[in-house]
């Protein structure tokens, strides 16, 4: 099952992804699930009504990636947090690592070997918060990810 979930955070306390998801699954103002074409119009809404400066990318498989490009695109510091050791899982090694220079190369920022904790709301804006304590500052954080059931 692949599942797309779109964050958008300006009010939250510290809580996990899990925690976010349980309390707002469905909610129009903040996590919504993407699965058309439709809906990364609200992606381009939010964008231009808000002028983000920075995204963090919670995922880089094929849709994380295709976003971080149109983001760069955009303008916008983009933050990949990958929690395998290389963006798109199913490349080899040597491949992937082309694909990690193009992306740095590009301007992309990348942490592998990384995952998302949880989210905080500051006086400053939004931390997305990595298991290892990093607190990343963003005006947008994005969770691109696939769940496979083994």
């Amino acid at each position: 099952v692949v599942f797309l979930l779109f964050f958008f955070f300006f009010f939250f306390k510290q809580k996990t992804a899990y925690e976010i998801s349980a309390c707002l699954v469905g909610s129009e103002m903040c996590i919504r699930d993407r699965r058309t074409v439709e809906d990364t119009f609200q992606i381009h809404t939010f964008i231009r009504q808000h002028s983000p400066r920075s995204a963090v990318l919670a995922g880089g498989g094929f849709i994380g990636l295709e976003l971080a490009e149109n983001l760069r695109q955009r303008g916008l510091e983009v933050t990949i947090v990958e929690q395998m050791p290389q963006v798109l899982a199913p490349l080899d090694e040597e491949m992937a690592a082309f694909l990690h220079a193009e992306l740095r190369q590009h301007g992309v920022r990348l942490l592998l070997g990384h995952s998302v904790a949880g989210f905080q709301a500051t006086d400053s804006g939004l931390h997305v918060l990595l298991q290892d304590g990093q607190a990343l500052p963003a005006d947008l954080a994005v969770l691109a990810l696939s769940l496979i059931h083994i």
